[in-house]
């Protein structure tokens, strides 16, 4: 089992058994959760950019509350901080930070993503 990968300043890329211990499940349902969850990262990871070039300051904070969301019930912490800056910039309507918060949204997930892809 992986625990503390790659740690960065806002945190681990991913912990796996932080996660399984908060959700208080055993290994194969965190799995469950775990392969349902990397899609509906980098879908919401899509959105928010779709969102940002609209102009679509709602969306943006909705995609990006939901990309927390996701990323912190299975222990990407990294990304977890990440969109949670976005989501706040985009509720405080802080347009000038729009981009730089999305590129380390997507820097993020990009290191998520090549971590499960490395099994």
């Amino acid at each position: 089992m992986m625990r503390d990968i790659s740690h960065t300043p806002q945190g681990p890329v991913l912990d796996r058994a932080a996660a399984m211990a908060h959700l208080e499940v055993d290994e194969e349902t965190f799995s469950a959760i775990f392969d349902t969850s990397i899609p509906e990262i980098v879908t919401r990871g899509r959105l928010c950019r779709e969102a940002l070039d609209a102009g679509n300051t709602d969306a943006l904070s909705l995609n990006a509350h939901t990309l927390k969301s996701t990323s912190a019930a299975i222990g990407a912490m990294a990304l977890k901080t990440a969109a949670g800056n976005l989501e706040t910039a985009a509720r405080d309507n802080r347009q000038n930070q729009f981009a730089p918060l999305l590129a380390k949204v997507d820097m993020e997930m990009e290191r998520l993503v090549r971590l499960v892809e490395a099994g």
